[in-house]
């Protein structure tokens, strides 16, 4: 007996979210083999098979959340761990939790206005602090001291 077309449709979107290939999904919720390409199209342009895949995509991504929490656990535990995956982790399950840290404000430099500055003081940053003398013990003669 043919399922009625409702029931193949959810078997579809089952399949579909496990294999991701939608003509594969389509032959394993029973279709005809003719044209499951075609038929797989089609309920993807479906809005009710849409709104199934939506719900389905939750329940499936529901059920890994534990798993993958405990995966950056282990990673945040482990010694063998890098310094920078185990960084990554924290924020990682930080942000998951929900804490944002606060963004820091931007700092924005002209460098017309820096350039001017230099250019108009380099002569005062000589005489603030001008170069130590060389000296010599009197008994030398140097060039540089005549």
């Amino acid at each position: 007996m043919a399922l009625p077309d409702v029931a193949k449709r959810q078997a579809f979107v089952r399949h579909y979210v496990v294999s991701g290939n939608a003509t594969r999904a389509a032959i394993a919720a029973g279709c005809s083999p003719k044209s499951p390409s075609v038929t797989a199209s089609r309920w993807l342009r479906n809005g009710d098979v849409l709104a199934l895949l939506r719900k389905q995509i939750d329940l499936y991504l529901r059920d890994l959340i534990p798993g993958a929490l405990n995966a950056l656990r282990q990673l945040v535990e482990s010694k063998e761990t890098p310094p920078a995956t185990r960084l990554a982790a924290v924020k990682d399950i930080l942000d998951r939790v929900g804490f944002v840290p606060p963004k820091r404000p931007e700092l924005s430099v002209q460098m017309d206005n820096i350039g001017q500055y230099k250019k108009r003081n380099w002569w005062r940053r000589r005489e603030s602090n001008p170069r130590p003398s060389i000296r010599h013990a009197p008994a030398t003669t140097c060039l540089v001291c005549l």
